[in-house]
């Protein structure tokens, strides 16, 4: 019972039921007024007439006064606690909240405000309510405030822009306005939801001059390893394979002029070794540095290292298509190619486990596509991607970073137990690595 009239406004039922009596007041004049000396006021006003025995209808009415009151008050009761949970959402809501509509002459004017739009702009609410619109948004950006609130569909959104509002101490609010068209009242009614974007854009801001630093970074580190791989190629080749070469002339010198008699098989072995290590040497070196691109262009490169890899792997090569494309890139971006196709053979080999690759090199209009497909173990590609260096080492970043260097883009497709595809695409007017200072 106290549940059902929690809450209850006592003071329409009291008004309701007053009402009630004056009603019964009333009918007791009338009757005494037209019945003069047949009753008295008393017996008028106590009954009825002409059914002073039944003393029906007068009660009747009267108790209908008072379930008048409760009903109106159940009804002011539900009117209020709904304009109670409105209010708390609509005040304690963490973004601003403008409610506008268009006046005569088709201005924006407030019609409400939440709390923290208040806050926002640093205003007492009736303050702020008595403010023209154009008050709050930066002028060179009204026109993007008012198009963002006026052009949507009924009943539809905008589509989130950025504007630039100012606070009442007049600095600037950089924020994010979204607005739903509402018809009250059978009146277009704008509600447009503002966010406060301004640390997040700073955060963001920093977050992208970061990134560039790192990628400038990134392009210094990868272009000071291929300095430190032609410095040390060209000491291996010039310096030890010079050295090794002289040591087995003079070797091949002493063995003639003396002869070693039952020593000459273990003289032939070390001559054999050190033919070896010379050429292992040599190897060393142009892993180093590709210097077949230097000497003979980017597609005879590309057959280099298939050739190689062919010679020291067990490789079945499905299929293999190169486009003539020598002059078509920057001696940087070449290199790029070669490390990106020369890391992707080497994950074939090191983790695919692939017996079978294709490799394809075509030239289009405007860029040229590399693709090398295997039949390998493959992996999850989203796995991998989004664990950035702990799955993926530095391999699939260092080659993501050598095309984002000269304008290329890089895509893996794999699956468990379904082979690999890596594919980079670039364009032939790049010709030039980024050069960004920090």
């Amino acid at each position: 019972m106290k549940g059902f009239l929690e809450g209850l406004d006592f003071r329409l039922i009291l008004l309701t039921s007053l009402g009630g009596a004056v009603f019964w007041l009333f009918d007791a004049v009338l009757d005494y007024w037209f019945e003069t000396g047949r009753f008295t006021f008393t017996q008028n006003l106590l009954y009825d007439y002409p059914a002073h025995e039944m003393f029906i209808v007068r009660p009747i009415i009267f108790l209908f006064f008072i379930f008048f009151g409760f009903v109106l008050a159940f009804l002011v009761r539900k009117v209020k606690r709904n304009e109670l949970v409105y209010t708390n959402l609509f005040d304690n809501i963490n973004d601003a909240i403008f409610v506008t509509v268009t006046d005569e002459k088709g201005n924006l004017e407030f019609i409400d405000v939440n709390r923290r739009a208040c806050s926002l702009f640093g205003y007492q609410k009736d303050e702020l309510m008595k403010l023209p619109v154009p008050r709050v948004v930066a002028a060179e950006e009204y026109p993007k405030f008012v198009s963002g609130v006026l052009r949507q569909p009924n009943g539809g959104n905008s589509t989130p822009s950025e504007v630039t509002m100012i606070h009442k101490d007049g600095h600037k609010i950089l924020s994010e306005v979204n607005t739903t068209d509402l018809t009250l009242w059978q009146r277009s009614t704008y509600l447009s939801v503002i966010r406060d974007i301004t640390e997040i854009k700073k955060t963001a801001n920093k977050l992208i001059n970061s990134e560039q630093q790192l990628r400038v970074l990134t392009a210094r580190l990868l272009e000071a390893q291929e300095n430190e791989r032609k410095r040390i190629s060209a000491g291996l080749h010039d310096e030890l394979g010079q050295a090794l070469m002289h040591l087995k002339f003079k070797l091949s010198a002493l063995i003639r002029n003396h002869d070693p008699g039952p020593k000459r098989e273990d003289c032939d072995s070390v001559l054999h070794y050190m033919d070896q290590t010379i050429d292992y040497v040599r190897k060393l070196s142009r892993d180093l540095s590709p210097t077949v691109l230097e000497e003979l262009g980017l597609t005879s490169a590309l057959h280099y290292l298939i050739e190689e890899f062919s010679e020291h792997y067990e490789l079945s090569w499905n299929s293999i298509h190169l486009d003539e494309i020598d002059g078509l890139f920057s001696s940087q971006a070449q290199v790029a190619i070669f490390r990106v196709f020369q890391e992707t053979l080497t994950n074939v080999v090191r983790h695919a486990r692939a017996n079978e690759i294709s490799v394809d090199v075509t030239r289009e209009e405007g860029r040229v596509i590399f693709a090398v497909q295997d039949n390998g173990s493959g992996f999850e590609t989203d796995e991998v991607l989004a664990s950035g260096g702990a799955q993926a080492g530095i391999g699939i970043p260092s080659m993501q970073e050598r095309m984002r260097m000269i304008g290329g883009s890089l895509e893996i497709l794999s699956r468990k137990g379904e082979g690999t595809r890596v594919s980079f695409v670039v364009p032939v007017e790049t010709r030039d690595v980024e050069s960004v200072a920090v």
